[in-house]
């Protein structure tokens, strides 16, 4: 920061939470004085702001905080909240933090599997002309295609992540929040999904104490 005190130094000095002076930071330099004054209802974003900065982080183009600084999003927590409603529905819509609308992703057969791979590579891996024809989630693609790219057809014939033991998952929690709560790297490095990923994370965040509390 600028004078070069630390994060940790002013978050001592205002009495809030080091997560909050940097949400501040980051709101600052994607908006100016702007981006530090309460609101007093939800930002409206567009439907095609919310997807391109969940497609942003999907390719794996920055952080959470590089997104949010980048897109003009006022806090992390707003763009998980998007990237897990685009992973389960395939689409996002126009308006504030609220989202409606029914959840992709049923059951399908080996057979179905196979045919929306295809047709997902066969379209040059557009996964959006593919859930425009199927009823499918961005994450069962992703996660489809990867196990075909690594095992062929038989890769096509489960659905769920694989086993993990306690210390695997805690591993893939520190780096999943190490990398900048990158869930798709988390999900390459270690052969798992972004659902099991995103649970793990989540219970860890809820067995944290208050800020201020001692543990």
């Amino acid at each position: 920061m600028e004078g070069g005190e630390s994060l940790q130094n002013v978050a001592q000095r205002v009495g809030v939470g080091v997560t909050s002076v940097q949400r501040w930071v980051s709101n600052y330099r994607a908006m100016g004085e702007e981006g530090l004054r309460s609101q007093e209802r939800n930002t409206p974003y567009s439907k095609e702001q919310k997807e391109e900065a969940v497609l942003a982080y999907l390719r794996g183009e920055g952080s959470y905080r590089d997104i949010c600084e980048k897109y003009q999003i006022r806090s992390n927590g707003l763009l998980r909240h998007w990237i897990r409603l685009y992973m389960e529905r395939g689409e996002l819509r126009a308006g504030g933090q609220g989202e409606a609308g029914v959840p992709r992703g049923r059951a399908f057969s080996p057979e179905e599997r196979r045919e929306i791979v295809r047709f997902y590579i066969e379209h040059q891996r557009d996964h959006r002309a593919t859930m425009e024809k199927y009823p499918v989630s961005y994450q069962q693609i992703y996660s489809w295609c990867r196990s075909y790219d690594q095992k062929g057809l038989q890769g096509l014939e489960g659905r769920k992540g694989r086993a993990t033991t306690l210390p695997e998952r805690e591993e893939i929690v520190r780096y999943c929040i190490a990398v900048g709560y990158n869930y798709r790297a988390a999900m390459e490095k270690y052969g798992v999904t972004y659902q099991q990923v995103y649970t793990w994370v989540r219970r860890y965040e809820d067995s944290l104490p208050p800020v201020g509390k001692a543990s």
